[in-house]
């Protein structure tokens, strides 16, 4: 029986000493005391951040809490702060009197506008807008009423179209930024059969073409 006992107590005590000496000492897992200033470190393998801290407060230097965040982006990019988002000047939005069509009314058989002076500042107000946008145009299409042959009608069309054309170059507009589109009596606005109707019709609309 004692001899049973023996054997197990001189196991244990084995178990022990091997379990020790493997963690301890192969391992390196145990607290030790630094004999010198009594300070308790442990060994804990590959842990640099402790390692980096021991070697600074040897020196007499300090490490902020978050050096190995700062060492790990070392090196990298700045980001600038985010610019405002600005339109374009050809995406700006169409805005007042220029963000719809512009119809202008024309007396019988002839070229000239019925209300000049609202004209002339519309056209004053287009050509400012087109010289700051150089990527939009000004379409102009010209309508007549049905009184005279289609030939005809296609001509005078193209005329009152030409006479607005010829204002906006006078204004500086380029020809890049003009299109004329001389439709005749197509797409009537009113009837034809009345003196009024065939006044709406003889028109001319002006729009912004992106």
């Amino acid at each position: 029986m004692k001899t049973w006992l023996i054997g197990i107590f001189a196991f244990l005590l084995w178990s022990a000493g091997s379990t020790y000496w493997y963690v301890c000492r192969v391992k390196g897992l145990c607290w030790e005391v630094n004999a010198g200033d009594g300070v308790q470190n442990i060994a804990a393998a590959g842990s640099e951040p402790v390692q980096e801290r021991a070697a600074a407060s040897s020196a007499g230097t300090q490490l902020p809490a978050d050096t190995a965040d700062e060492a790990s982006t070392t090196g990298s990019e700045t980001s600038e702060p985010a610019q405002p988002k600005t339109h374009s000047p050809s995406s700006a939005p169409i805005t007042g009197s220029l963000a719809k069509p512009y119809t202008v009314l024309f007396a019988f058989a002839g070229p000239m506008p019925e209300n000049p002076k609202a004209f002339e500042q519309y056209l004053a107000d287009l050509t400012q807008h087109l010289k700051a946008h150089p990527t939009q145009k000004a379409r102009i299409r010209g309508y007549t009423d049905d009184t005279a042959a289609r030939e005809n009608n296609i001509k005078l069309a193209q005329r009152r179209c030409d006479v607005i054309a010829e204002k906006l170059r006078a204004l500086g507009l380029n020809d890049g930024q003009i299109v004329t589109e001389p439709l005749g009596e197509e797409d009537p606005v009113a009837t034809n059969d009345t003196p009024e109707g065939r006044r709406l019709n003889r028109r001319v609309v002006i729009s912004i073409q992106e």
